[in-house]
């Protein structure tokens, strides 16, 4: 159902903060947690032992203890401590998954650890690069990621849904282009010398028509990038020029339901 060989945002980074963290990615329960000395780790959400939840659990320094018997296990799944016995059972683990901290956010690999590859990490260099000013936030979203990539890389429905901000009727007069590859689909409409949308009126003052821009890239498995750019119409003498991004991870929870971190 799912390509599991991938990153995957798990989390935000403020939302780790002094308990563990409960987060369904992919159907499977996980504990996501900081240790004292700032490292992010996730495990499998379940103690070996009887079965409970890790993230009802508390953060010790470097560990994180099961909430029910106090079974401690270290950042790789491996126990380390069970309160009154001197030994440890070898099968007295968890499974432990690959994490990246960056730009603000937790991606974490769903699939064979081994196979945890840095270079597939989707570029969202925004959020952390000098001249940029961004925010992230999260949203549940009770449908299939599918819907939520669907409705961002066709942005017509701002003309009907986003009337007072970002809506122009010109979104619908002008094609899409549509260009792919191997682990990209881009599409880009252009919108030369139309009325500029309400949004874009109150940040950049436009006196008159502009060169819209929209750019959009969906990157597998579940990564939207939106680039709109809006000038001052080419020859009017006029260089105002607005651009934004908008950095949008959807990372599926179960069929039917959805983490969007934006």
């Amino acid at each position: 159902m799912f390509l599991r060989n991938e990153w995957y945002v798990a989390a935000l980074s403020h939302e780790l903060r002094e308990r563990p963290l409960q987060r369904t990615i992919l159907g499977e329960a996980l504990a996501i947690f900081r240790t004292a000395a700032g490292r992010v780790a996730i495990l499998d959400d379940r103690c070996p032992h009887r079965g409970a939840a890790l993230s009802s659990g508390e953060i010790q320094g470097e560990t994180l203890a099961c909430g029910y018997h106090g079974f401690t296990f270290d950042t790789a799944g491996q126990c380390v401590h069970i309160p009154g016995m001197s030994g440890i059972p070898p099968q007295a683990c968890v499974r432990s998954f690959p994490v990246i901290e960056r730009w603000g956010w937790v991606f974490v690999w769903m699939g064979a650890p081994q196979e945890a590859d840095e270079s597939r990490l989707p570029a969202l260099h925004w959020m952390t690069e000098p001249g940029w000013v961004g925010r992230n936030e999260y949203l549940a979203v009770k449908a299939n990621y599918s819907l939520v990539r669907d409705n961002l890389l066709d942005l017509t429905h701002a003309r009907f849904v986003h009337k007072r901000t970002l809506g122009t009727s010109a979104v619908t007069e002008f094609p899409l282009r549509t260009e792919m590859s191997e682990r990209k689909v881009r599409v880009v409409r252009e919108m030369p010398g139309i009325e500029p949308s309400p949004f874009f009126k109150r940040i950049a003052g436009f006196p008159g028509r502009v060169d819209h821009r929209q750019r959009i890239d969906f990157l597998v498995p579940c990564t939207v990038l939106i680039n709109t750019r809006v000038s001052s119409v080419a020859g009017s003498g006029d260089d105002r020029v607005a651009e934004f991004y908008v950095l949008n991870a959807l990372t599926p929870e179960r069929a039917g339901s959805t983490h969007y971190f934006w």
